[in-house]
């Protein structure tokens, strides 16, 4: 017998402390997908890459940093 365990990623913001966490992408990613993303330099803005849909096809992603207006900029890469 075997079982398949879905493993869903998610990203934080929070200080170095550990307090004021703040999840801003809630499960990005499903077995086991990677999720690579950037800052804006001034730390505003966030953009990542990950298979949200999990449909096996990655696309980019543009979210402030606070996790408001997440949205998908790109298609199928």
């Amino acid at each position: 017998s075997s079982s398949v365990t879905s493993t869903k990623y998610e990203m934080w913001r929070l200080k170095v402390d550990g307090t004021e966490k703040i999840k801003i992408v809630p499960g990005t990613a499903d077995n086991g997908s990677p999720v690579y993303f950037e800052t804006s330099p001034d730390g505003s803005k966030i953009v990542l890459y990950a298979d949200v849909e999990v449909d096996n096809l990655f696309e980019l992603y543009s979210l402030n940093s606070n996790g408001t207006n997440f949205q998908k900029i790109s298609e199928n890469y």
